[in-house]
C-alpha cells in the first residue's frame, strides 16, 4: 500500500513545473489529487498524466492568488 493512499490533496499551481510535479508524485504515493491552477490546458494536462499512470485527479481552473 502506497503512503497517500485513501488521503486527498489539492495542489494548486499543478499546470507546470514544480506544482504539476508535486501532484503527480502525490499521486504516485496513492493521494486522489485536485490540480488547480489558471491556465485550463495545463491543468486538464496534468491531470490526464496522472490519469494515464493510473491514479486519480481532476483539474479545476481557477486563480488562487
Amino acid at each position: 500500500m502506497s503512503r497517500l493512499q485513501g488521503k486527498r490533496v489539492i495542489v494548486t499551481g499543478a499546470g507546470s513545473g514544480i506544482g504539476r510535479a508535486s501532484a503527480k508524485l502525490f499521486a504516485a504515493e496513492g493521494a486522489a489529487v485536485v490540480v488547480v491552477d489558471k491556465v485550463p490546458p495545463a491543468v486538464e494536462e496534468t491531470a490526464a498524466e496522472i490519469k494515464a499512470a493510473g491514479g486519480k485527479a481532476i483539474s479545476v481552473a481557477a486563480d488562487a492568488g
